[in-house]
């Protein structure tokens, strides 16, 4: 990690479980409010709390230091994905 308050990987990934939920919260109260909304694309399974695992396409996470150069990782994703 680069600095005493850079966070862990798994922190970065439960965070953005959360702020995920948070959004499909809100826009389940907002459709409720709505009553004319024609949008039902969704994340996540339907009544259990978002994760990452539940999402049909491969993510990951990885750490990588910058002030360290350790950023391999996004290379290896950059080439993976540029074919």
């Amino acid at each position: 990690m680069d600095r005493s308050s850079a966070h862990t990987v798994d922190f970065i990934r439960k965070r953005l479980e959360k702020e995920i939920e948070q959004l499909r919260n809100t826009r389940a109260a907002m459709k409720d409010i709505a009553k004319n909304s024609t949008s039902d694309a969704s994340v996540g399974k339907t009544g259990q709390p978002f994760q990452f695992i539940h999402c049909p396409n491969s993510i990951s996470f990885v750490g990588i230091s910058v002030t360290q150069n350790e950023i391999g990782p996004v290379y290896d994703f950059i080439k993976s994905h540029n074919s």
